[in-house]
């Protein structure tokens, strides 16, 4: 009688924990996961997190200096066993601090869905499925993407009298994108 994976993923999902590393060990087939478009990080270096992104064979993420880089992977996610799939908590903890470190605050940012929402204040959120991070509602990372930093330099403010004779204010700010 031949075993099903089913049966398998049955017997695991019943078995105490000592049990299910054994099944695990004995069946990796069935329990392997794919390490591609994922957050992965590595218990050994706690400042690292990385995103292997399969489609243009790129590694982002932060180094062991919390450091943000993006290069051409020498290595298969797949073949590294300290690499393992990141939390959500992870994730956000991790991005959030990046985003401010990158100096991200309320209205300096371009956001990456088109359109910027102004007044809620709701904080970091990271959406795992999408890989998204949105800070107050506004999407600043999209899978490897940050939005643009606009600083304003310079503000004017003046006042005049309109065509109807009213005072009428005008005031306008130039923006310098940050770089990183």
């Amino acid at each position: 009688m031949k075993i099903t994976e089913k049966q398998i993923k049955d017997y695991h999902a019943q078995a105490e924990r000592s049990l299910q590393r054994r099944i695990e060990k004995d069946y990796p087939e069935v329990f392997k996961v794919d390490l591609w478009d994922k957050w992965l990080v590595d218990d050994t270096v706690p400042e690292w997190m990385g995103f292997y992104k399969k489609e243009n064979n790129r590694l982002i993420g932060l180094d062991s200096t919390s450091r943000w880089y993006e290069e051409e992977p020498n290595t298969d996610p797949n073949n590294c066993l300290r690499n393992k799939p990141a939390t959500h908590e992870q994730i956000l903890e991790k991005l959030s601090k990046e985003a401010v470190k990158r100096g991200y605050k309320e209205g300096n940012h371009k956001c990456l869905s088109g359109s910027t929402v102004a007044g809620e204040k709701t904080g970091f959120e990271y959406y795992l499925d999408t890989n998204n991070l949105y800070f107050n509602r506004n999407r600043i990372f999209n899978k490897g993407t940050w939005a643009a930093i606009a600083e304003p330099v310079y503000e004017w403010q003046y006042v005049y009298r309109n065509q109807s004779n009213a005072y009428q204010v005008s005031m306008g700010f130039l923006y310098k994108q940050k770089r990183f």
